[in-house]
């Protein structure tokens, strides 16, 4: 490797106007020489990828009932938290899980108002059974698909 003698103290590299890469050609095929299925297990065992890809096939996905479902605890968690640290900065100590139930029905019951209003709009019967209220599938439905385009 040469080094230009022109090349100021203090200024290491030289400025490069134009620098041309070859583009190596792809050496090695990477399409499989037969399909997986038919791979013994030796060969299975000498390839990660392959390895990978067996395993990756035993796991069981989730459904899109399970992510909601997975989601709705992560929620829940979140706010249980949240909770937790409000009443911790409030009053110094750590809420009993008594104080936190009572928490959240507190702002459950600030909610009823929304919910009168979602009835209204959605055209649903009014009722004053406040469980029947937030349990309602069509008022669930029109949450759900709210949130899920969010």
């Amino acid at each position: 490797m040469e080094f230009d003698e022109e090349t100021e103290p203090g200024h290491p590299w030289q400025e490069v106007e134009h620098v041309e890469i070859d583009k190596a050609e792809p050496s090695a095929d990477l399409e499989p020489k037969m399909p997986l299925d038919r791979l013994d297990e030796h060969d299975a065992l000498d390839n990660p990828i392959l390895i990978y890809l067996k395993e990756i096939g035993r796991v069981q996905l989730l459904t899109a009932e399970d992510e909601k479902v997975l989601a709705r605890k992560v929620e829940d968690g979140r706010r249980i938290s949240d909770i937790t640290q409000e009443w911790l900065q409030e009053y110094g100590a750590l809420p009993s899980a008594t104080e936190i139930v009572l928490t959240m029905l507190k702002e459950v019951g600030q909610a009823s108002a929304i919910i009168h209003v979602l009835q209204a709009l959605l055209g649903l019967t009014h009722t004053t059974n406040f469980v029947e209220s937030i349990s309602n599938p069509k008022l669930l439905d029109c949450i759900d698909s709210e949130t899920a385009s969010n």
